[in-house]
C-alpha cells in the first residue's frame, strides 16, 4: 500500500504570503494540502506525547483548531480534525494526516515556523523524506516585522493606540520576532541537510508584482505541468493585516537591527530585490 507523505514543504517566512500560497495550491487538482494549513509537527518538542498537550502554546493554536473542529459540518474534515487534535503525536500520526489524499496527488503542508528549526529537527524532516521539495518565501524583514506586530494586535483584538512606545519596541526587538527575519540562518540550516536543488526561493515583492508568474514557477518546481483551469484571483490577499503604516521611528530602528543581516543575505543570494531592502540613501 502506498504511504502518502509530504512531497513539498513550505517553511515560511511568517507574514510573507504563505497563507496566500497555500490557498492557491490547495485549489490545484494535482495537489493535496491538509485541512489545516499549519500542522506544526516538526517544531514541537519530542517530549510531548500528544498534540492535545503540545498544541496548547501561547498563541492558542490548539484552542483555535478545536474551535474549527466544533464548527465543522463536513464529516470527512471532522474525521481528519479528530486525528489531528487527539492522535498520538509521532511520525506515523504525521504521515496519517495525508492519508485522505488520493494516490496520484502531490501532498504538502506549509508551516512558517519551520523556518526556525535547528539542524537536529531538520534532520528529522530529512529522515521522513530525503527528496522533499522545500519552498521558502522571503519578505523585506523590516516590513515583515511590522506586519508581524500588526497581526499580533489583530488576533488579540487590540488597538495600536493601546500600546506604549516601549511595549512596541520590546515586541519588535523580541527574539521570537527577530528570528523570523533571519533568513540567512534559515537557509544555512536547511541547506546543511537538504541539497540546494531541492529549494525554491520566492520573494514577496514578486508575489506583489507578478503573482501569476510566481505560481507558474512554483508549479514547475513541483513538477506539475497542468495549469489552472478554474478562475482564481491571484491578486486577492489572504490573512490581510490592519494596514497601519509603520512610523518612521520604528522603521529606522528596524533598519538598524536588520542592516547586517540584509547585507549578508545579499552577499549570499546576490538578488537585486534584497538590495532594495536596504535603508534608502
Amino acid at each position: 500500500m502506498k504511504i502518502n507523505r509530504p512531497y513539498f514543504l513550505g517553511i515560511g517566512a511568517n507574514r510573507s504570503a504563505t497563507t496566500w500560497l497555500s490557498k492557491i495550491l490547495r485549489k490545484h487538482p494535482e495537489i493535496y494540502i491538509p485541512y489545516l494549513k499549519e500542522i506544526h509537527y516538526f517544531d514541537r518538542s519530542p517530549e510531548y506525547p500528544s498534540p492535545s498537550i503540545s498544541l496548547q502554546d501561547s498563541d492558542g493554536w490548539w484552542r483555535r483548531a478545536h474551535r474549527i473542529f466544533l464548527q465543522e459540518e463536513n464529516e470527512k474534515k471532522k474525521d481528519w480534525l479528530k486525528i489531528y487534535l487527539f492522535g498520538t503525536c509521532n511520525d506515523s500520526w504525521y504521515l496519517s494526516l495525508f492519508d485522505y489524499a488520493a494516490d496520484h496527488l502531490k501532498c504538502g503542508e506549509i508551516t512558517p515556523s519551520y523556518a526556525l528549526l535547528n539542524v537536529n529537527d531538520i534532520q528529522k524532516v530529512y529522515r521522513l523524506n530525503p527528496d522533499l521539495k522545500i519552498i521558502f518565501i522571503m519578505r523585506n524583514p523590516i516590513n515583515r516585522a511590522w506586519s508581524g506586530f500588526l497581526h499580533f494586535l489583530k488576533i488579540r483584538q487590540q488597538k495600536f493606540e493601546e500600546f506604549t512606545d516601549p511595549e512596541i519596541i520590546a515586541h519588535l526587538e523580541s527574539e521570537k520576532n527577530t528570528m523570523r527575519g533571519d533568513y540567512l540562518s534559515t537557509i544555512t540550516n536547511w541547506t546543511s541537510v537538504f541539497p540546494s536543488d531541492q529549494f525554491h526561493f520566492i520573494f514577496f515583492d514578486d508575489i506583489v508584482n507578478d503573482p501569476d508568474d510566481v505560481i507558474k514557477k512554483v508549479l514547475s518546481f513541483l513538477d506539475i505541468t497542468q495549469p489552472f483551469k478554474m478562475e482564481i484571483d491571484l491578486n486577492k490577499k489572504a490573512n490581510e493585516g490592519l494596514g497601519i503604516k509603520i512610523p518612521d521611528k520604528y522603521r529606522d530602528m528596524l533598519h538598524d537591527m536588520y542592516a547586517d543581516k540584509i547585507d549578508e543575505l545579499y552577499t549570499k543570494l546576490n538578488n537585486p530585490i534584497i538590495k532594495k531592502w536596504k535603508r534608502p540613501a
